[in-house]
């Protein structure tokens, strides 16, 4: 026999549950906005998503962790670039204080004409050929040059002080994801559990409630409480995910998501 306020029970849950779906609709919608705003499309651009559950249970136990190098990281890589670069600029500065020897020669026809009549039939052209050298020896330039010198040698040494900070800052976020991922995978484990005995009570309750043995508000209640575990372990998966993007970013790897 289902008494009234059972079923006002019922109603009461299921309207709980059903503003709990729109919630989560509200929360994919801007997650969609969000994505396209970083994506650099416009917000009202139709975008097809795929919305279909994977087996992240299955992503979790694959992932391997890469081993870091810190020049497989695309800002390491660049300073290393600058330091080439700088490297380049030191060696020019220092060149144009070097002297230098030009060679050059010259082949050429001249009309010696006074009178525009260089295509008339008879012209007369006179070939020439000049070949020598060029000796250049600086001096003195106002110290231009040696200065330019160190301060690009200062620069370069400046350079080399942000790649070993950037290396140590590489190392220290490998680091905290590697931490942050081993503890999203012990609370994982914690959740996972929870969440198995929270479908044994919900199963005996189910069974308790149909023999008449149970109250039904025993068995809504283990209902939200099996719905509560699901989420908190649904939302713990993501962390671990979470922490495993971190991880090849960390590495440097991450573009190997799109292979």
């Amino acid at each position: 026999m289902a008494r009234k306020v059972d079923l006002n029970r019922v109603k009461v849950n299921l309207t709980s549950v059903q503003s709990e779906l729109e919630n989560l609709e509200i929360a994919i919608n801007k997650s969609e906005g969000y994505l396209k705003l970083v994506m650099g499309i416009p917000v009202d651009t139709e975008v097809s998503f795929d919305r279909s559950i994977a087996n992240m249970n299955e992503k979790v136990q694959e992932f391997q962790i890469a081993d870091l190098n810190v020049f497989d990281r695309k800002d390491i890589q660049l300073l290393g670039v600058q330091e080439q670069l700088y490297e380049y600029e030191y060696k020019n500065i220092r060149s144009q204080h070097l002297p230098q020897l030009v060679g050059f020669a010259d082949w050429n026809t001249n009309a010696f004409s006074q009178n525009f009549d260089f295509l008339s039939e008879g012209k007369v052209w006179h070939k020439g050929f000049l070949v020598g050298l060029k000796l250049q020896i600086p001096i003195f330039d106002g110290l231009q040059t040696k200065s330019k010198a160190a301060q690009s040698k200062i620069s370069a040494e400046q350079l080399r002080l942000d790649q070993l900070q950037a290396e140590d800052a590489a190392n220290l976020e490998y680091q905290t994801a590697i931490n942050s991922y081993f503890n999203s995978l012990s609370t994982l484990e914690a959740l996972k559990d929870n969440l198995a005995l929270a479908n044994d009570v919900l199963s005996d309750s189910e069974l308790l409630y149909k023999e008449g043995l149970s109250p039904l508000t025993d068995l809504l209640e283990a209902e939200t409480t099996q719905r509560s575990a699901q989420a908190n372990y649904n939302n713990q998966i993501i962390q671990v995910r979470i922490s495993q993007l971190e991880i090849l970013n960390s590495t440097g790897k991450i573009s190997n998501l799109l292979n």
